[in-house]
């Protein structure tokens, strides 16, 4: 963040300068300020890079017109920050119009447009829009082979965000498939020790990973970990990429002290490097607090979310994603402490606000109403919690599918409070069908797919004990019958 201020320092002076000399309708003076803008950008500033995009987009527009190539860049800038924003469908919104422009003048087949179509591909892809955005990337490939060589790094590079995509969906096979044969193409001819052949790896491992393919995808993350810190060094940040993909892995294996040990030493250089307030910075002390709530180190926890929470909402503000995210932690943290009601308020807090910024079927929002009702099952108000479970059941499977592995969450949260209200039956129905899709597309040995079968080993069991109970019961009521018609027969003698 230091260096982002030093870079605005100079940013202002340059245009200060140029505003008096060259005036403030000069071309170079626009592009500072655009600088200015991108710079509050990568800050996080959304607000104030917008305001500076606005004035500058007024400007080109009267001066240069709507169609010129420099008022196209600015309004997709304004659409990206929107986007950073969380507001999404303002941000579709202008990159359409971009694009519309855009193929009218240039042509269906330019490098400016592939890029508008990148963005509105990313834009739907975290409004969780997987099909829509696949359908995008297909075309984008489509049109690079048809006028790049086979193996051109533009098109590797597409091939790689439909492998993002379908990994996002939860189709790790697929997803792998291509990675696989990314990973083979780059190290041909890029070589093994190429930058982009480490993130080729990186994607195999993560895609493993996913797939509860631990220790296949740990071995891939620390033969990459070994090149990238020989060649880039310790403090590149590829390499420091790489350690925090191992602790996370170590984390989802429930190794958190391992893993703890490195996401501390990745705080550590993040910070040397970045600054205390950098996003990435973050990103790692949650991954820590993480950690610390899965060991039952509540409060340790709570006190790095609230100091990230404070940094956040005075550097991007209460209501941006980010902000909420924390918030939503939170509130999980102090659901694990016992504190249902103070979680719940902040939970609602946050449902509200996601739902008005994001909309109610964006994958935050779905994830904030998941945690909600969790916290309903928690104190026992079931019938409330299966109401919030089944609404978001039905908007993950018009969005996501039925196989994807975020709605099989939730039909196993089903399932679960429907065997705490002792309807074995109906949740024994669900973990079965969610059972033989895990199966199908996790494999047998997925975590996933190993707890679902637990559940199912679980209820059997006490649907055995309750009808064992049951049956005793009748068996009693049985004799109890008999010994009462007995004695009634020979009073009636």
């Amino acid at each position: 963040m230091e260096k982002y201020n030093e870079a605005l320092e100079i940013y202002f002076s340059v245009d200060k300068i140029q505003t008096e000399i060259l005036g403030i309708n000069h071309p170079s003076t626009m592009d500072s300020k655009n600088n200015i803008a991108n710079c509050l950008s990568n800050m996080e500033k959304y607000n104030e890079a917008l305001e500076v995009y606005y004035s500058v987009d007024k400007i080109q527009t009267e001066i240069l017109g709507i169609y010129h190539p420099s008022t196209m860049n600015t309004k997709s800038k304004i659409a990206t920050c929107l986007r950073e924003m969380g507001k999404y469908n303002e941000a579709l919104e202008i990159y359409y119009t971009v694009d519309k422009i855009q193929t009218e003048i240039l042509g269906i087949n330019h490098p400016a447009i592939i890029f508008t179509k990148k963005c509105i591909v990313n834009c739907l892809s975290q409004m969780g829009k997987y099909n829509e955005a696949l359908e995008i990337y297909y075309s984008i490939d489509k049109i690079k082979t048809e006028f790049l060589v086979v193996n051109h790094p533009s098109i590797i590079f597409t091939k790689k965000c439909i492998a993002n995509c379908l990994s996002n969906m939860g189709k790790y096979n697929e997803a792998l498939e291509i990675y696989y044969s990314i990973d083979k193409t780059q190290v041909e001819i890029l070589g093994i020790y190429h930058p982009s052949t480490m993130n080729a790896k990186s994607k195999i491992a993560t895609s493993l990973r996913e797939m509860g393919k631990y220790n296949e995808s740990l071995e891939i993350y620390y033969s990459v970990d070994k090149i990238q810190t020989v060649i880039l060094g310790i403090y590149n940040p590829p390499t420091i990429y790489t350690k925090s993909k191992i602790a996370t892995c170590l984390r989802e294996m429930g190794k958190y002290n391992e893993a703890l040990e490195i996401y501390y030493f990745v705080d550590k250089i993040q910070t040397e490097i970045s600054g205390i307030n950098h996003p990435s910075i973050v990103f790692t002390k949650k991954c820590i607090v993480n950690c610390l709530s899965n060991i039952g180190k509540y409060n340790e926890a709570l006190e790095i979310y609230y100091s990230i929470d404070k940094t956040q909402a005075e550097d991007i503000g209460i209501f941006h994603p980010s902000t909420m995210n924390t918030k939503s932690q939170i509130a999980t943290c102090l659901r694990e402490m016992g504190k249902y009601n103070e979680a719940l308020e902040i939970y609602y807090f946050v449902d509200k606000k996601q739902t008005e910024i994001l909309g109610i079927n964006h994958p935050s929002t779905m994830d904030t109403k998941n945690n909600i009702a969790n916290c309903l099952s928690y104190m026992e108000k079931y019938n409330e919690a299966l109401e919030t479970y089944y609404s978001v059941d039905k908007i993950k499977t018009e969005i996501l599918g039925i196989n994807h592995p975020s709605t099989m969450d939730t039909e196993n949260n089903i399932a679960n409070c429907l065997s705490y209200m002792k309807k074995y039956n109906e949740a024994l129905e669900i973990y079965y069908s969610v059972d033989k899709i895990q199966t199908e597309i996790l494999g047998i040995n997925h975590p996933s797919a190993m707890d679902t079968k637990s559940n199912i080993a679980i209820l059997l069991e006490k649907k055995e004990i309750l009808d064992s109970h049951h049956g005793n019961e009748i068996s009693f009521l049985l004799n109890w019958m008999l010994f009462f018609l007995e004695k009634l027969f020979l009073l009636i003698l």
